[in-house]
């Protein structure tokens, strides 16, 4: 996508895990590691503090450096990949609502606000407002606000991109995510796995608590000690979740909607992957890409097995 939009769109620095050795993210990083021969870094803790010391490191604290891995600049990445859709030959409507996705014998009729556009196979893949388009679904996600976030710390020499790489970190229940300065003064410093506000529906979706900020601030600064505690941006958005966060990637039983629902976070660093299994059981009605485990039925199964 970089060399034919002609524009940097990924951030070749690394990725860096730091988490006791018995953290359960650390234990499939390593398993994945293992089982695939992926290249990596194994720090201990001295390592780790004398290499990366913008990290407040604790005792039991051990990092793995993944050199593949990297950030991507989200916007640069849709906008680019829209702007090649368009010049290959897609038909492109923007700012225009979806008012109903109907299914019938010859295959869907797609109302919107600006007329009815009428195929054999619609892929819907709306994020957090499937549920207004995917009855068919509704019982098995539901909406959760997310937050990001970013810090503004001493020295941001020291958080530059070839010093610092993209992280994700836990200790204890929180979980932190981030990349390195872009802008030359802030650094991304999300928070993750915290327990903020869901609902069945994205009308139903409460904002983030009032004292939301001040509670994020104390946790960064047992991160990142020379942080500014308050955030110089702090946005909310929302995101649709399956209860174990496998996607949703099926053919309706009509097979003239391929429902893509429940990413669960993953949708946008999945999406080449996620495009091809759509775009397969559109036209070809299967895939051999898409596991069991993402149907329907398959998750209807393990929410009989839970209840």
């Amino acid at each position: 996508l970089e060399q034919e939009a002609g524009t940097e769109i990924l951030l070749q620095v690394g990725a860096l895990s730091i988490g006791t050795e018995t953290q359960p993210e650390m234990v499939a990083t390593r398993e994945t590691i293992d089982t695939f021969g992926l290249p990596h870094r194994y720090l201990d803790t001295e390592e780790l503090r004398k290499e990366y010391p913008q990290h407040d490191v604790h005792d039991s604290d051990v990092g793995i450096l993944d050199p593949q891995g990297a950030g991507l600049r989200p916007e640069v990445a849709v906008c680019s990949a829209l702007r090649l859709a368009e010049a290959n030959g897609v038909r492109m409507r923007y700012r225009c609502a979806v008012e109903a996705v109907e299914p019938g014998d010859n295959g869907v009729t797609i109302r919107t606000a600006q007329g009815v556009v009428r195929a054999r196979t619609a892929i819907v893949t709306t994020g957090s407002w499937a549920t207004e388009l995917l009855p068919g679904v509704r019982d098995l996600v539901h909406v959760q606000r997310l937050a990001l976030s970013w810090f503004m710390p001493a020295d941001i020499g020291r958080y530059l991109p070839e010093r610092f790489p993209v992280f994700m970190r836990d200790i204890d229940d929180v979980h932190f995510f981030g990349a390195p300065s872009l802008d030359g003064y802030s650094v991304k410093v999300s928070p993750g796995h915290l327990d903020l506000p869901s609902a069945p529906t994205l009308a139903e979706l409460p904002d983030l608590p009032d004292d939301f900020g001040a509670h994020l601030a104390a946790q960064v600064t047992d991160f990142f000690p020379d942080m500014n505690p308050e955030p110089v941006r702090l946005t909310a958005h929302h995101e649709m979740f399956t209860a174990d966060r496998v996607p949703i990637v099926d053919r309706d039983p009509t097979g003239s909607i391929v429902a893509v629902a429940g990413l669960s976070g993953h949708g946008f660093k999945l999406a080449p992957t996620f495009g091809r299994i759509a775009r397969e059981l559109a036209v070809d009605g299967t895939s051999t890409l898409c596991p069991r485990e993402f149907t329907l039925a398959a998750h209807r199964q393990r929410a009989a097995a839970l209840a």
